[in-house]
C-alpha cells in the first residue's frame, strides 16, 4: 500500500503487517505493533491518495479530497 498527501500520486510506502490467520480478524492491524496511523500540521491536508496493491498485481488507487469528506 502507498498513500500521497496533497498529491495525485500515492509515492510515500505504508508498510502493512502480515495476516493473523486464525483469529477472528486475520486482516486487522495491530496497534501495539504497527503505526496505525501517521500526525501532520493541522489544516496542511487538503487530499489523500491511496495505492493498494493486490496479490495478483493490480492496483487500485483512490483520492479523498477534504472538503468532499469533512465533517461539518
Amino acid at each position: 500500500m502507498r498513500y500521497g498527501i496533497n498529491s495525485d500520486v500515492a509515492d510515500t510506502p505504508y508498510a502493512l503487517e502480515e495476516c493473523f490467520e486464525g483469529t477472528a480478524a486475520p486482516n486487522a492491524l495491530d496497534p501495539n505493533v504497527h503505526d496505525i496511523y501517521i500526525t501532520l500540521p493541522l489544516g496542511s491536508v487538503q487530499k489523500i491518495t491511496v495505492d493498494v496493491k493486490y496479490d495478483d498485481g493490480s492496483v487500485n488507487s483512490v483520492t479523498f479530497d477534504r472538503a468532499s469528506i469533512q465533517i461539518q
